[in-house]
């Protein structure tokens, strides 16, 4: 940890502290990062004697039902800023990454947040951010320590969630030795790896299984075979009774394609498109994401487009095109 985020963490640690009333705040279309940190330190903060409650804009995945404290997360309806002392954000790159609650969150007194994302430009009074770490998670779990809250068996379930699911099951390039020194720590608490495991990364609804199909079916290699490019528009999700979080690791298939240096999901969403991009060295995804007010890491990152979803996908293609090119990736043998 470098001076500067443990400046971050010691002063987000000392807001926690002084706080009797804590919101904490997802980004919108949650992933188990930020679902899985929020709930760790809304849980520590319960054990603590605080009343602490989470927000966010978009429902709560079914994979991650499992999740003590889930199905108390709530919308800002009917919430004044006045009845809380501190707002916390947990994996939220960028305030406009909270959608609707962004406003709920800037009216409280006093706001904080616990990031990894290197885009993330310290948009809080408080700001615990490290680019260098694997998860929000892991940030959760060292913040344990700064302001002395017990490691249970359901807030191990909750970090694994987030720092597994983060790093692809410990495969992503932004797995450090960090990510496993917190294990044993975890499995001490009580964790159970081997059904949590098999539940996150091998179980998939029949939903996803058949998104994944039609996914597949649209898939394109251009850039001799550098860039990967799959669509999925609504009436394909409709047709397999998906939800946008089924979805999810669908633009996996297209950069672990040997060859392939960058790769893009294009999902239609209420006349916009999403996208969830992948890239390897030397090519970025945030470089890509961030022309159309997205942000992630530079291996994996998100944006949405204001189009319908083959003209976002075409202005997509030429942006990949652009990066592959700057970029310069080795030749192949």
């Amino acid at each position: 940890m470098n001076n500067q985020s443990q400046n971050g963490a010691r002063e987000v640690a000392a807001a926690l502290i002084n706080a009797k009333s804590v919101a904490i705040f997802m980004h919108v279309n949650p992933d188990g990062d930020t679902i899985g940190s929020a709930l760790a330190l809304r849980l520590a903060l319960i054990s603590l004697g605080k009343r602490a409650e989470v927000f966010c804009q978009d429902a709560m995945p079914r994979v991650y039902r499992y999740l003590e404290g889930i199905k108390s997360v709530k919308t800002a309806e009917g919430v004044s800023p006045s009845d809380f002392d501190l707002a916390v954000s947990t994996d939220v790159s960028d305030i406009e990454r909270m959608g609707d609650l962004r406003g709920l969150f800037s009216a409280i007194a006093k706001c904080a947040q616990i990031d990894h994302h290197e885009t993330n430009p310290m948009f809080a009074d408080f700001n615990y951010v490290d680019g260098m770490a694997s998860a929000t998670a892991y940030l959760v779990y060292e913040m344990l320590s700064w302001i002395s809250a017990p490691l249970t068996c359901e807030i191990a379930v909750c970090l694994y969630t987030g720092v597994s699911t983060d790093t692809g099951n410990f495969m992503f390039r932004n797995t450090d030795d960090r990510a496993f020194e917190m294990m044993p720590a975890l499995m001490r608490a009580g964790l159970p790896l081997t059904a949590l495991s098999s539940r996150l990364f091998r179980e998939m609804s029949r939903s996803h299984v058949l998104l994944l199909g039609k996914a597949l079916k649209s898939i394109r290699y251009i850039k001799d075979g550098k860039i990967a490019v799959m669509t999925l528009s609504q009436a394909e999700m409709d047709e397999c009774g998906a939800k946008p979080e089924h979805a999810d690791g669908v633009v996996n298939f297209g950069i672990d394609t040997e060859g392939v240096y960058l790769a893009s999901l294009a999902r239609e969403s209420s006349g916009k498109t999403k996208f969830s991009l992948r890239a390897k060295e030397p090519c970025s995804a945030a470089r890509v994401a961030l022309r159309f007010g997205g942000g992630g890491h530079e291996l994996a990152a998100g944006c949405t487009i204001d189009a319908p979803l083959i003209e976002a996908a075409m202005i997509m293609e030429k942006a990949l095109i652009e990066e592959l090119s700057g970029a310069k990736p080795p030749e192949d043998d």
